[in-house]
């Protein structure tokens, strides 16, 4: 599992495995978030899989399915009032990461600046220009 950090309390991942949900548990995580709805793809661990790995690894997990480029407000609420509920670290997740970095960067839009965000995004290796003006927006409300 390859980890990319963007923030003290948020790593993301591609698609984890149950041995990855293990191993998260080992690195301190507390949290899994799971950006990806059921059956996108041939062999991915449906979420109920996952969240029992969860519970046996002693992680909370949430699921917030989203389909790509249809992230809406209600996902960004839950993805943040999860992030806010976390007991320390947290690892998000989807098919390539991407959906849990616009989660993350969208739910951050109130505390941190949009050129912070961007940057921590590209640093980890996301290129999220396009939310750009979706996150001035949240920034200034």
């Amino acid at each position: 599992m390859e980890l990319k950090k963007l923030s003290d309390n948020f790593s993301v991942s591609a698609q984890i495995s149950a041995v990855s949900v293990q191993e998260a548990a080992e690195n301190g995580f507390t949290m899994i978030i799971n950006a990806r709805p059921d059956g996108e793809e041939d062999g991915q661990l449906e979420s109920n899989e996952l969240a029992q790995a969860s519970a046996d690894s002693g992680l909370a997990y949430v699921h917030i399915p989203v389909i790509p480029g249809q992230i809406d407000d209600e996902h960004v609420m839950a993805f943040a009032e999860a992030l806010d509920a976390s007991a320390g670290p947290v690892l998000g997740f989807c098919r390539t990461g991407t959906r849990a970095v616009h989660l993350w960067a969208l739910s951050s839009a109130a505390r941190q600046s949009v050129a912070e965000i961007i940057e921590s995004a590209s640093e980890a290796g996301y290129d999220i220009a396009d939310l750009i003006p979706r996150l001035e927006a949240l920034s200034d409300s």
